[in-house]
């Protein structure tokens, strides 16, 4: 899962602390869908 932010004329993805930005260009990026809720403690 990414989060989109637009900067300077590119998009920098990023969500996990563990892993730095991703900087790509607008025209290189495809969303299939976004999350609209998160399930927790279904006892998984």
């Amino acid at each position: 899962m990414k989060k989109l932010m637009f900067m300077d004329g590119s998009v920098l993805l990023s969500e996990n602390p563990n892993y730095g930005p991703i900087q790509m260009k607008r025209e290189d990026i495809v969303i299939n869908g976004k999350v609209i809720g998160v399930l927790k403690g279904m006892g998984h």
